[in-house]
């Protein structure tokens, strides 16, 4: 495996877990707007 590889799946693998973020923070806000206030 060269260098050029590694960097590679770690910038893919990055970018993945951002995104996987992004889309938790995204539910969790739904979430609580969905809820009922109270």
């Amino acid at each position: 495996m060269t260098n050029t590889n590694k960097k590679l799946i770690l910038v893919t693998g990055g970018s993945g877990y951002i995104a996987m973020f992004i889309m938790i923070a995204l539910l969790k806000k739904a979430i609580e707007y969905g809820r009922p206030c109270g």
